[in-house]
């Protein structure tokens, strides 16, 4: 039986210009309305609704209020999974930002006869450019983990974890960019797990300007590890990754965006014999409405082998969100 991974699904594009903000677990941009479906290949589905506002309470100080629903299924298991999130981000100064988001939510078993769990979630980052060239963030969260495909944790409750982070980007010029990113989590199930990642990107096309087209290309390596080998999600004890990555944002008019992201790599868990080929593809495209309001749709697949099976994920989102 395939199991899935609470860390990344395969190599996976790190440069963040064109995947849109919106798959993350805490997004820049809250205003707006936002649906999305992912499935894999090993039974697992979240389709998701969120609707969220934000305002600012000064120049520097801006609020966020979001609130969302879950329906989600795992081993033929359906649960239902609602949330409610409010935020503030503040930036300090010229080099230093900070952000924390406080939540309620709960999971739960459709038919009543499973698991339940309540949880209050948290987040808080700080960012500070140290340089012009040299940034770095470190962040500390709390949270249910269905976002990265897993609900059970081997215990049979419902599965959360702390995550800590620490990332730095480099940027020796312009064109070139380096980052490096360390993750730490522990879940409410005992397990724990660690991810490293770097990338080194060069931009084959630089931005000009806010209407022209930009290119990067790269190469990515991460290696990822946990402490107990689980049945309910994919836990390998080791676990190396290399891909050559490409992203690209191209505007084709005044009003509209066409992104896109590629991935392709090897990668080799441990205890499992051969190399896996993995392989991730995005499209996208942003549609500028009115000038405080654009129209967003993203489309991603990804394979890779897991546990010596193969493995691969399908995922759609659109949405609109406006400018604040």
């Amino acid at each position: 039986m395939a199991t899935r991974t609470t860390f990344a699904a395969t190599a996976s594009i790190g440069l963040a210009l064109t995947t849109s903000s919106a798959w993350a677990n805490d997004a820049d941009d809250w205003f707006g309305t936002q649906f999305d479906s992912i499935n894999t290949s090993d039974g697992f589905s979240r389709h998701s609704v969120e609707l969220g506002y934000t305002g600012r309470i000064s120049d520097n100080t801006r609020y966020g209020v979001k609130v969302s629903g879950h329906n989600l299924k795992e081993y033929g298991v359906r649960y239902k999974a609602t949330e409610a999130k409010v935020r503030v981000t503040s930036r300090l100064n010229d080099k230093v930002s900070l952000s924390g988001s406080l939540g309620q939510g709960k999971v739960s078993a459709r038919d009543g006869g499973g698991p339940s769990r309540s949880l209050t979630s948290y987040r808080g980052r700080l960012d500070i450019d140290l340089t012009d060239r040299v940034s770095v963030g470190l962040e500390h969260e709390k949270d249910f983990v269905f976002r990265d495909q897993a609900v059970i944790g081997d215990d049979g409750q419902i599965l959360s974890a702390k995550t800590t982070r620490a990332d730095i980007e480099y940027r020796p010029t312009d064109r070139v960019k380096l980052t490096a990113e360390t993750t730490h989590r522990r879940f409410s199930d005992g397990n724990r797990g660690r991810e490293d990642r770097v990338g080194a990107y060069y931009a084959v096309v630089p931005k000009r300007s806010e209407k022209s087209p930009e290119v990067w290309a790269g190469v990515e390596a991460s290696h990822g590890r946990y402490q107990y080998k689980q049945s309910e999600y994919w836990a390998p004890q080791s676990y190396r990754s290399t891909a050559l990555v490409m992203d690209a944002k191209i505007p084709v008019s005044e009003r509209l965006d066409f992104n896109s992201s590629l991935s392709v790599g090897r990668s080799k868990q441990g205890g499992v014999p051969g190399m896996g080929k993995d392989y991730y593809a995005s499209v996208g495209a942003d549609f500028h409405l009115t000038k405080g309001a654009r129209l967003y749709a993203d489309a991603h697949y990804a394979k890779s082998r897991r546990d010596g099976d193969n493995w691969h994920e399908n995922a759609v989102m659109v949405g609109v969100a406006f400018d604040t």
